[in-house]
């Protein structure tokens, strides 16, 4: 046998090992292009911000972390603001972000979002250039709404064809697009994921009986969120809103938040869940940790401050008039504030997954256990 068909077959034999032990440990052997550990993380990740307070900024109560250490607000194509996140992403060993750019922002269903996906490109072409000179690298992935159909506040998305429209341009607005590189989107079996938000709990079903073509979403590996009804998650599901019950187990991809709020009306579609001073969040994370890993854990969120599920710093001391009301403060057990609370436990709790390392205390929990979390600067 020649060296090179000796390497082969080692290549080989130890595919197979890895997919076994994936098997054996009630993982789905789904092959990505993570950073290869037998179990992916990532998370959702929101371009929605304008300069100046624009975007979906009065909306929010929540000021994060800045690149200079303050507090406040910034542009979603900051390429300062993005180049932190992704110094900090890579800190976590975070595999990939999931852009939400749910609300019709692709081919124009909701033509006062059309904005938004290009705050998310500008987040790809700086992915682009940190996987060039890092060793870690973070991966992303577009998250796109067929909960749309029907509703008169998108008059173009009349059946599941928003699908394929979408996943078309997503595809020659990035993946095809020479501006980004196709090897930085994270993929499922050799295909781009392409996760659809859609409230209905048979929508795999109404997508598989569309009649219309599939040309281009056969390009991606389609994953779905919120399909439980009324906005909540389901088993298998990559989002959205969780309840009570927390993490639901499945060996492809696990869901989490620590705490979620869509500030709807009572009756409405309103879903909330309490962080419960960090609880909610710690409890997700030992259900995941306590049984068979998935492939795959999903964190909702990074930054999403209009639906209250962010993990990433930020000042929470503040009701800003007309925002969405109330919010949870970011407060441990020990009544204190703790702006890296959640984003200190995400980071101490992927390095206990990834490496062994003892779980983390999250901040607050006891009148000694701030720590970390309670420094201005993470």
């Amino acid at each position: 046998m020649t060296l090179s068909k000796t390497i082969k077959f080692f290549l080989g034999v130890f595919s197979i090992f890895l997919q076994l032990s994936c098997i054996e440990a009630g993982a789905s052997p789904i092959k990505t292009n993570g950073n290869g550990d037998p179990t992916d993380v990532g998370i959702w990740y929101c371009a929605n911000w304008d300069a100046n307070g624009g975007g979906w900024w009065p909306l929010a109560s929540y000021r994060p972390l800045l690149p200079d250490g303050s507090y406040g607000m910034h542009d979603g194509s900051d390429v300062v603001v993005i180049d932190f996140h992704l110094q900090k992403l890579a800190e976590a060993q975070i595999d990939f972000i999931l852009f939400d750019d749910t609300n019709g922002d692709f081919n124009g269903y909701g033509p006062q979002n059309v904005w938004i996906r290009e705050k998310s490109k500008a987040v790809c072409a700086r992915i682009k250039l940190w996987n060039r000179s890092h060793s870690w690298k973070i991966k992303y992935a577009f998250a796109i709404g067929s909960f749309m159909i029907g509703d008169r506040g998108y008059p173009t998305a009349t059946d599941y064809d928003v699908i394929e429209q979408q996943a078309r341009c997503v595809a020659q607005e990035v993946l095809l697009n020479n501006d980004y590189d196709s090897n930085d989107y994270y993929q499922i079996d050799e295909k781009p994921l392409l996760v659809v938000l859609d409230y209905n709990t048979d929508a795999r079903t109404r997508w598989a009986n569309h009649p219309g073509g599939k040309t281009w979403a056969n390009r991606f590996a389609i994953r779905w969120a919120g399909t439980s009804g009324g906005y909540s998650v389901a088993a298998g599901d990559y989002g959205w809103a969780m309840n009570a019950v927390g993490v639901l187990l499945h060996p492809e991809v696990e869901y989490l938040q620590p705490g979620h709020d869509n500030h709807l009306p009572a009756g409405a579609g309103w879903m909330h869940t309490l962080r419960k001073n960090g609880d909610y969040y710690v409890n997700n994370w030992d259900r995941i940790l306590g049984n068979p890993l998935p492939r795959i854990i999903m964190i909702g969120a990074f930054n999403d401050y209009t639906e209250d599920s962010a993990v990433w710093t930020a000042d929470t001391s503040v009701d800003y008039p007309k925002s969405r009301l109330p919010i949870e403060r970011w407060q441990g057990h020990d009544g204190q504030l703790h702006p890296s609370m959640y984003w200190d436990y995400t980071v101490g709790i992927i390095r206990t997954l990834r490496h062994g390392t003892p779980k983390p205390i999250m901040a607050g929990s006891t009148p000694a256990s701030g720590g970390a979390a309670d420094r201005r600067h993470p």
